[in-house]
C-alpha cells in the first residue's frame, strides 16, 4: 500500500504544487498554531511536522506522532535545523495514538490536522484522544470538505456527519469552511454521549449548518463554471492555432521551419498533458466530458502533423546541418558588421549635427568670432556678444524648435482647443520618486473641489502616469532623461520637452502653468517665454541642509510667484512679493481614510493586534545587516505585532514573505494611517507630514545622507513636540526596541497622536488652489 506522505512542508514553504495550494496551506497551519491553549500539545498525524516546529518556536511544549516512517525522519530532520530552545519544545515520535495513550499523559490541547479521514471508526480515534485531553481542553481539527480523491481516504465529510461524528465527544466552539476543507474547534466534554440531533443542536445551530453547506456549494459552482468556461476558451483557441499550424506546415516544408513547427507542437502537447491533469483533479462529471473528448480530438490531429513531420524530414536529409551552421555564421558576421557600419554613421551625423546647429553653444561662439574679422566695430562688440551668449545659454533661450521638411517653423497652425482658456497645467519633474507628481495631484484635486469646471491638465516626466490618469485629469507624458539612452544629449532631451510642451500649450492656451520641481529645465523655461500671457508659478520646497547652496536661485525670476510649502509647525506667511510660505501639502483629506475597524477587517488582524507602519525606502531585506532587516527582525519576535511594509508603487518589489507581515503597495499609502498604531520610518517631506497631519506616532530614522533634504532637523521638531522620536543610524537594536516598547504604551501612545495632530493642522494643498483659482479670477 502507498505511504501517506502529504508533504504538508514542502507544501507549506510553496516548494511543490501551485501557489494557490501553497498559500492554503500557509492558512490552515497558521489557523491551527493561533487555536492553541495551555501548555502541553499533542499534534497527532504530524506528518512533517511543521505545525509541530512552529508552536515550538512559540514556546509550547509539543508531542508530534505518526505511524509513516519517512514523515518521522523528515520532521526530525527539521527539527535539528532549529535552535536548542525549540529542540527542548518539540520531540517527534513514530507511534499510533493507542500507544501514545497508554503513556497516561494529559495535554491542553490536541491537534487533528487532516487525519480524521484516513478511518472508517473514527471513534477508534477520538476515544483514546478525549481520555488524553484535559477537562478544559481544546480540540482543533481539519478534515477535507467533501470528496476528495486520494487513495487513503476512507471518509468523505460533510458538515452534518462531521458533527455527528465528533459532537458525542466534543462540543462546538467553532465551525467553518475554507479551501474546501472544514475547520473545527471543541471543548471537551464532561461526559461522552450519544449523538442525538434534538439534544446536540438546536434548530438555530442546524440551520447555520446548512447555510454554513449552501454558501460553500454555492463557491464551488462558481468556480466550477468558469473552470470550464475557460477551458472551452482555450480549447477552442488551440484547436484554431493547430488548423493553421497544419495549413502552414503543408505549404512551408523547409527545415529551418519545420524545426520551429516541431518546437510549437512541443509547446501544444505540454498544454494538453496539464489540461487533461488539470481536468482529472477538476471533477469527472458528465458536463465536463465534451471538453475531454475535445482535447482527445485534437491530440490525434497533432499525432497525424507529427507523423508528416518525420516524413517531410526524411525527404529533406540532404540538407547538410554543417552547411546550415555555416551560413548561419556568415549571415551574423555580415549582420555584426552592418551594425559598426551604422552605428559609426549615425555617430557621425550627430557629430556633424551637433556642430552645425544652431542650438549648439559653440556654433554661436565660432559664429561671434568669425564675424569680429569683418570690421573694427565688430571686434569691439565681441566680449558683449559672448557675454549676451552665455546669459542666453544658462537661460535656455539657445533651444529653438527644430525645423523638418514637413513642419512649418510657424507654430500658429496648432489650432486651440475651444474652451475658456483659463485652466491650469500642472508640470512636476519626477524620474524615480514621486514628491512632486504627488504635491501637484494633490493642488489639483483641490482645485478640482473649487472649481469642477475647470480645465486640469498634466504634462510629467514620471513614470507613474496612472496616478494622473486615475484622478480623471488628461495627462501628457515625456520620459525623464535618465530613460533615455546615453547618447541623447541634454540639448536633445531639452529639445523634445520644449517641443511637446509648447505644443501642449499651444493647443489648451491655459491661464497658469504649475511647476514642481528641484530645478526648472531649460525646455521648460524656453516653452513658458514662448507662452503668451501664461502666469507662471514654482512650487518649491524647502528645508535644505546648512551650508547647502541652493543653485536654483536665479531661476525664480522666470516665475511669477514661488510657493514655499513649509514644515510642520511654521505659519504661512508672504516672505515678498514673489514669494509665498504656506503649510505642508498633504494629498488625502481626512475623510478619505479607511477606519482602524476596517483595516482590521480586510487583513483579518485582532483587535489587541499592534499595527506597526514599516516604510525605510530601498533597504535591502537579504543584507542581514541593513537597517530595514533589523527592524522587521526585531518586531517578529512579539506575537501580537502587525507589520505593515510599504511599498512605492514605481519601486522595485522586496518580495518579502513573514508571519504576520503585510506588504502595501499601494498610492497613497496615507488612506490606511488611521489603523496604525505606531510608524517606523524615514523622514522625507511627504511622509513625514502625512504622518503628523494624520496623527500617526512614529519612530523616525532619517536618512542622513541625502544631498541637500535635511530630514534630521525635520525628524528633531517631531520628537521637541513630542509626536515622534529620532533614532539615528548605525541602529542599536537594544535601543529600537527599548523605543518600540514605550511607544505600544497605551498613554504615551494616545498623547504622541494628540501632539502630532496639532503639528500640521492645515492642508497646504487647500492653500494653493484658492491662490491659483483667486489669480485666475482677477486677470
Amino acid at each position: 500500500m502507498a505511504p501517506n506522505n502529504d508533504k504538508i512542508n514542502e507544501r507549506y514553504y510553496g516548494n511543490i504544487n501551485a501557489e494557490a495550494s501553497h498559500i492554503a496551506a500557509q492558512n490552515r497551519v497558521h489557523w491551527m498554531c493561533k487555536q492553541a491553549k495551555g501548555n502541553k500539545i499533542l499534534d497527532v498525524g504530524c506528518s512533517q511536522g511543521i505545525t509541530s516546529i512552529l508552536l515550538g518556536r512559540e514556546g509550547f511544549e509539543v508531542t508530534g506522532i505518526d505511524i509513516e516512517q519517512e514523515s518521522i525522519d523528515y520532521a526530525l530532520q527539521e527539527l535539528s535545523k532549529e535552535s536548542e530552545t525549540v529542540k527542548k519544545n518539540v520531540n517527534f515520535s513514530l507511534q499510533s495514538v493507542l500507544e501514545h495513550n497508554s503513556l497516561n499523559k494529559k495535554y491542553d490541547t490536541i491537534i487533528l490536522g487532516e487525519v480524521l479521514e484516513h478511518f472508517s471508526n473514527p471513534e477508534k480515534l477520538l476515544t483514546p484522544l478525549y481520555e488524553m485531553l484535559n477537562q478544559d481542553g481544546v480540540i482543533v481539527i481539519t478534515v477535507p470538505f467533501g470528496y476528495l480523491r486520494f487513495h487513503d481516504h476512507k471518509q468523505t465529510f460533510y458538515v452534518y456527519n462531521f458533527m455527528q461524528t465528533v459532537l458525542p465527544y466534543f462540543a462546538e466552539i467553532e465551525l467553518s469552511i475554507q479551501d474546501k476543507y472544514i475547520y473545527f474547534v471543541g471543548n471537551k466534554r464532561e461526559q461522552k454521549v450519544e449523538f442525538n440531533i434534538s439534544e446536540v443542536a438546536s434548530v438555530e445551530t442546524l440551520s447555520s449548518w446548512l447555510e454554513l453547506e449552501e454558501t460553500y456549494f454555492l463557491q464551488i459552482e462558481k468556480d466550477s463554471f468558469q473552470k470550464q468556461k475557460n477551458r472551452k476558451e482555450l480549447l477552442d483557441k488551440r484547436k484554431e492555432e493547430i488548423r493553421k499550424l497544419k495549413k502552414e506546415l503543408i505549404e512551408s516544408p523547409s527545415v529551418k521551419h519545420m524545426n520551429e513547427l516541431e518546437k510549437m507542437l512541443k509547446k501544444y502537447e505540454d498544454y494538453f498533458k496539464e489540461l487533461e491533469d488539470e481536468q482529472t483533479n477538476l471533477s469527472n462529471t458528465d458536463s465536463l466530458q465534451p471538453l475531454v473528448e475535445v482535447a482527445v480530438e485534437q491530440k490525434k490531429k497533432m499525432d497525424n502533423i507529427q507523423n508528416i513531420l518525420l516524413n517531410r524530414r526524411s525527404e529533406n536529409q540532404s540538407v547538410s546541418s554543417d552547411d546550415i551552421k555555416k551560413y548561419k555564421n556568415e549571415i551574423k558576421k555580415q549582420k555584426d558588421l552592418i551594425r559598426k557600419k551604422d552605428k559609426s554613421l549615425k555617430n557621425a551625423r550627430q557629430t556633424v549635427h551637433n556642430l552645425s546647429s544652431n542650438n549648439n553653444v559653440r556654433f554661436h561662439i565660432g559664429d561671434a568670432i568669425i564675424r569680429s574679422r569683418r570690421s573694427l566695430k565688430d571686434v569691439i562688440k565681441l566680449p558683449f556678444r559672448l557675454f549676451k551668449l552665455y546669459n542666453k545659454a544658462k537661460s535656455g533661450d539657445l533651444i529653438t524648435k527644430p525645423k523638418t521638411s514637413n513642419t512649418s517653423s510657424d507654430s500658429s497652425n496648432i489650432q486651440p482647443i475651444p474652451s475658456s482658456g483659463e485652466g491650469i497645467i500642472f508640470v512636476p519633474t519626477n524620474g524615480a520618486g514621486l514628491g512632486h507628481l504627488t504635491r501637484l495631484l494633490a493642488i489639483a484635486r483641490r482645485v478640482r473641489q473649487i472649481d469642477p469646471e475647470r480645465e486640469i491638465i498634466f504634462f510629467a516626466t514620471s513614470s507613474a502616469m496612472h496616478l494622473i490618469l486615475q484622478e480623471g485629469f488628461l495627462g501628457y507624458h515625456l520620459p525623464s532623461k535618465m530613460l533615455f539612452p546615453k547618447d541623447v544629449s541634454s540639448t536633445q532631451w531639452n529639445n523634445l520637452l520644449k517641443d511637446q510642451l509648447g505644443t501642449a500649450l499651444e493647443l489648451h492656451r491655459p491661464n497658469t502653468l504649475v511647476f514642481d520641481g528641484a530645478f526648472p529645465y531649460a525646455g521648460l523655461i524656453s516653452s513658458m517665454k514662448q507662452a503668451d500671457d501664461l502666469e507662471r508659478v514654482w512650487v518649491r520646497r524647502g528645508q535644505h541642509k546648512k551650508g547647502k547652496k541652493e543653485v536654483s536661485g536665479d531661476k525664480e525670476r522666470n516665475f511669477h510667484k514661488v510657493i514655499v510649502p513649509g514644515e510642520a509647525g511654521e505659519l504661512s506667511e508672504e516672505l515678498d512679493s514673489n514669494k509665498l510660505h504656506c503649510n505642508p501639502v498633504i494629498y488625502l483629506d481626512k475623510n478619505e481614510t479607511l477606519s482602524k475597524k476596517d483595516v482590521r477587517k480586510m487583513w483579518g488582524i485582532p483587535d489587541d493586534g499592534f499595527i506597526i507602519y514599516v516604510q525605510l525606502g530601498a533597504g535591502n531585506i537579504n543584507d542581514i545587516n541593513s537597517t530595514l532587516n533589523k527592524v522587521l527582525n526585531l518586531l517578529s519576535l512579539r506575537d501580537d505585532i502587525y507589520i505593515v511594509l510599504g511599498e512605492s508603487v514605481i519601486g522595485k518589489r522586496k518580495n518579502i514573505f513573514r508571519d504576520r507581515l503585510f506588504v502595501i503597495r499601494d498610492y497613497p499609502n496615507s488612506r490606511f494611517y488611521e489603523a496604525f498604531d505606531l510608524a517606523i520610518t524615514a523622514a522625507g517631506y511627504n511622509t513625514y507630514h502625512e504622518l503628523m497631519y494624520f496623527g500617526v506616532p512614529s519612530i523616525f530614522i532619517p536618512n542622513e545622507d541625502t544631498k541637500t533634504d535635511d530630514q534630521l532637523s525635520r525628524a528633531k521638531k517631531a520628537e521637541a513636540a513630542e509626536a515622534g522620536i529620532v533614532v539615528r543610524e548605525p541602529i542599536e537594536e537594544s535601543v529600537l526596541r527599548e523605543r518600540v516598547l514605550s511607544v505600544m504604551d497605551p498613554t504615551l501612545n494616545e498623547k504622541m497622536r494628540r501632539n502630532a495632530k496639532k503639528l500640521v493642522v492645515e492642508n497646504g494643498a487647500d492653500e494653493i488652489a484658492s491662490y491659483l483659482i483667486e489669480q485666475i479670477k482677477r486677470r
